[in-house]
């Protein structure tokens, strides 16, 4: 049996932060797993509960302890990331980084991941709008991404304008491949499917009821008070007066769910905010 081929993947954002890149990065690795491929994940620690290191959907995800939230900490990110790199490069059989920014020059500066194929992705600026002037695709990438986009193995082109840029920039037109387009889990939400969720998850726990014209707002994190919940449910709570069919979960646990529970119920909102704990699978 062959060994399975193990993919640094770097990421400015992952789980759980959630947005159109995390999803279709999410997706990607999805991919490469069901290709045999082991993915791990390195991106920052945006926030100090998180843990330095998780396990989502079977995925490792590596976090660098202090994240590039202004510009005096961008060098002592690159710094952390550039050590953690090192330190673990031999393990890995191909690097890639989701956008060609701070992270793949700090990857080329390491004697470590030389022998390593890098892989980038690649989203040129938007176009200019109409009777505006719109610089030379050329011009318009600068000296270090040209050098990180030329010492890439393998660039993928996020859009049919990036991968014009690209090719007009000079990169080899063999090493650039217009990345396909990406529609997440392919969950089946017909009727029945539907019908058939919301009998699991009351069943599971009556605080899941639901009924059909029912909407639900889902905030996953941490029952703590880091997290916000009360501030949350105060901006909530007129959102849920003025629409008697919206249901809000928490999920999550932590020690101040109880006078988190309290304040829902002196609020006289525990009937239609449910804290349901923790969920690891949520098709449902």
């Amino acid at each position: 049996m062959k060994p399975r081929r193990r993919v640094l993947v770097i990421a400015r954002h992952f789980w759980p932060a959630t947005n159109d890149d995390t999803l279709r990065l999410a997706h990607w690795i999805a991919h490469l797993r069901s290709l045999g491929a082991e993915a791990v994940v390195a991106t920052p620690r945006w926030h100090r509960s998180w843990p330095l290191r998780i396990v989502c959907d079977e995925v490792n995800i590596q976090r660098i302890e202090h994240p590039p939230t202004h510009a005096l900490r961008w060098s002592r990110y690159t710094r952390q990331l550039g050590q953690w790199i090192s330190s673990v490069a031999s393990d890995f059989d191909a690097i890639y980084c989701d956008s060609v920014e701070a992270e793949t020059a700090t990857i080329l500066g390491l004697p470590e991941v030389q022998r390593l194929p890098l892989m980038l992705r690649y989203r040129g600026p938007a176009p200019a709008p109409a009777g505006q002037f719109s610089a030379s695709p050329l011009a318009s990438i600068d000296s270090k991404t040209l050098a990180a986009l030329r010492r890439a193995r393998l660039v993928l082109a996020a859009d049919a304008a990036s991968q014009r840029q690209l090719l007009a920039a000079g990169i080899s037109k063999a090493s650039v491949l217009r990345a396909p387009q990406s529609h997440g889990s392919c969950y089946d939400r017909t009727p029945p499917a539907r019908s058939r969720a919301r009998q699991i998850l009351g069943d599971a726990n009556h605080d899941l009821f639901t009924r059909s014209h029912d909407r639900v707002v889902i905030c996953p994190g941490e029952l703590t008070h880091e997290w916000h919940i009360m501030q949350l449910i105060r901006e909530l709570a007129p959102l849920m007066e003025s629409h008697r069919a919206l249901r809000v979960w928490l999920l999550g646990d932590g020690a101040a769910r109880g006078p988190f529970y309290e304040g829902l119920r002196h609020a006289g909102l525990h009937r239609v905010v449910a804290m349901p704990g923790l969920f690891t699978d949520m098709q449902e």
